[in-house]
């Protein structure tokens, strides 16, 4: 009898150990899980990672291809570039601009300024007073404080209740913009990618500029533009075609100036993309003929329009 209640009771304390091997069991199978999951995630972020790093040197490696190919032919007509080239396995889309074709902060006369702002504004259907912000810019930009009759100086963005003040001064970045009195929030997105303060030009030139720039310059129609267009993609080379914007003569450049904006786009196969842009300037020294005045990564991709395809995806400089 003792036996029978001696094997009743290891029963129960085999079927407890059993189900502790079994939580055992169910417990490491759970840790085992999540450190495969978490060594999949680390792989997954370490290729990540990677892959970041050789779309961002791919994309660079863009930048410094252009760079070296307008300090070979510095001395020649630069022409826009939108091109694709390849780079340790990886295609890069490449694109050289004038800074000029767009309208310069620091340089762009009244009419330039309030037409730009205009056209801005009609596009968006908004109400801005473009004469209003025309010479706020260039109250901005001069070195005095005394208003113009419709811009603003230290008094009027006081009264304004706002906390920025005129720098005086030259503009440093495009983004000061914003700073600007009247210039709106999405004012400002709609005239961001149509100036810049690096050219120093107060002109633009219409062979690179892109339709909205030449769109917002004075005493032209849609129809001029068009007209103008037309001819240019026709012969990009051909100067005769600005004839068609001859209300704006005299805010037309006639040349591409030796400021220009390179821009690189890199991607990997597992969609990771990497852009990196650069503004850059001819300096005509033999020992450094490029000169970077401002690098950006991952910054807008710029394509300048009417641009063709270089042979063999190696952009040129052409003559």
């Amino acid at each position: 009898m003792r036996g029978a209640r001696a094997e009743r009771r290891a029963v129960p304390a085999r079927g407890v150990a059993l189900v502790m091997v079994l939580w055992c069991a169910a417990l490491a199978s759970i840790l085992a899980a999540g450190f495969s999951f978490s060594l999949r995630t680390e792989a997954r972020l370490a290729a990540g990672v990677v892959d970041r790093a050789r779309a961002g040197a791919a994309a660079e490696a863009g930048v410094r291809r252009l760079m070296a190919v307008l300090a070979a032919g510095e001395r020649r007509k630069v022409e826009p570039v939108a091109a694709s080239m390849t780079f340790a396995g990886l295609t890069v889309q490449v694109a050289l601009a004038p800074e000029n074709s767009r309208v310069d902060l620091n340089a762009a006369p009244a009419p330039l300024l309030e037409s730009l702002v205009a056209h801005v504004a009609s596009t968006l259907d908004i109400d801005a007073p473009a004469k209003d912000i025309a010479e706020a810019i260039l109250d901005w930009r001069d070195t005095d404080s005394v208003a113009r009759p419709a811009g603003a100086e230290a008094a009027e963005y006081e009264a304004a209740g706002l906390a920025a003040r005129p720098r005086n001064s030259a503009f440093l970045s495009v983004s000061e913009l914003t700073r600007v009195k009247g210039v709106a929030p999405r004012l400002y997105q709609a005239l961001e990618p149509l100036v810049t303060v690096y050219a120093w030009s107060p002109q633009v030139d219409p062979m690179s500029a892109p339709r909205d720039v030449l769109l917002a310059l004075p005493e032209v129609t849609a129809a001029d533009v068009d007209a103008f267009l037309a001819a240019r993609t026709a012969d990009p080379g051909d100067r005769r075609a600005v004839t068609a914007l001859a209300g704006a003569q005299r805010y037309l450049a006639r040349g591409s100036g030796t400021v220009f904006a390179i821009t690189a786009r890199a991607t990997t196969a597992s969609g990771v993309t990497a852009v990196r842009r650069a503004v850059v300037k001819l300096s005509g020294s033999v020992q450094r003929p490029v000169s970077v005045l401002a690098w950006f990564e991952d910054a807008p991709t710029v394509e300048p329009d009417g641009a063709g395809d270089a042979a063999d995806g190696v952009p040129a400089v052409g003559g």
